[in-house]
């Protein structure tokens, strides 16, 4: 930098993006699933000429958080649905808790099931990012910018596999082995991606979204019994997955980074 000190962040930038481009970066598919909202809109257009795109428009067929579609609804409920249709006794945050864990049903949790409608082809579009083998969310940074402000790489993908989670499970209820486990296997390999970015805290998000995966792959196993061949596949799958990252990698270079900045 200009005072004689090492710009870490974009000697940290500059290694995470090596090699990649927008055809094999996950992240340029999940963006358009999620559109730029959680990008500071000072950084977006700096951000997406980085990631080697254009930008996106505000508004499009995005993801819809759980917490804003059933404000929404709520909202409409009040003139158009008889009181407690939309709601029932749990809350949505402790519904999708339960909807991640077991198979459910359109009819046990509605709102759910709604939900996962309004978002069907945002998911679709974040498999694809799944199949995808790089993953590099660009640093925007000036000389006073720090690590720190620029970490937690990971978190884009954590609503959207919960998403995925979900929707597996319903497909389970229904007895749809596959589907189900395209979605699980979808977060396995989701996991894997968000691996690659650079702070310890990064890791634990991906362990977390292949946990949750894990969960998954058990309740669909012992609630569908899928059919001998089915599972082959399913094994199969597992296999070739690359093994979850190491913490030392990233303590070695993005944890030394940040505490040398």
């Amino acid at each position: 930098r200009e005072d004689g000190y090492v710009n870490y962040v974009a000697a940290l930038d500059q290694s995470l993006s090596k090699g990649v481009t927008p055809e094999d970066n996950a992240i340029v598919l999940l963006w358009k699933a999620l559109g730029p909202a959680s990008i500071r809109s000072e950084d977006r257009e700096e951000y997406f000429r980085k990631l080697g795109v254009p930008p996106l428009p505000g508004e499009g067929d995005y993801c819809v958080e759980c917490d804003a579609y059933v404000t929404r609804k709520k909202a409409e409920s009040v003139t158009s649905q008889p009181s407690g249709t939309l709601v029932q006794s749990l809350q949505p945050r402790e519904q999708l808790d339960l909807a991640m864990k077991r198979p459910w049903s359109k009819a046990e949790f509605p709102q759910c099931a709604e939900w996962l409608v309004v978002n069907d082809k945002p998911l679709t579009v974040v498999v694809e990012a799944s199949k995808r083998s790089r993953w590099y969310g660009p640093f925007v940074y000036d000389d006073k910018t720090s690590i720190i402000r620029t970490s937690l790489q990971s978190t884009p993908c954590c609503d959207v596999a919960r998403a995925l989670m979900i929707r597996a499970m319903l497909r389970a209820h229904e007895g749809k082995a596959m589907e189900a486990w395209q979605d699980l296997v979808a977060c396995h390999r989701l996991a894997r991606l968000a691996g690659q970015c650079a702070m310890v805290f990064d890791v634990l998000i991906a362990f977390g979204i292949d946990y949750g995966a894990c969960t998954g792959d058990n309740a669909m196993l012992h609630y569908v019994k899928p059919t001998a061949a089915q599972v082959a596949e399913m094994r199969n799958e597992l296999a070739e997955l690359p093994p979850m990252p190491g913490m030392a990698d990233k303590v070695d270079i993005g944890e030394r980074f940040a505490i040398l900045d």
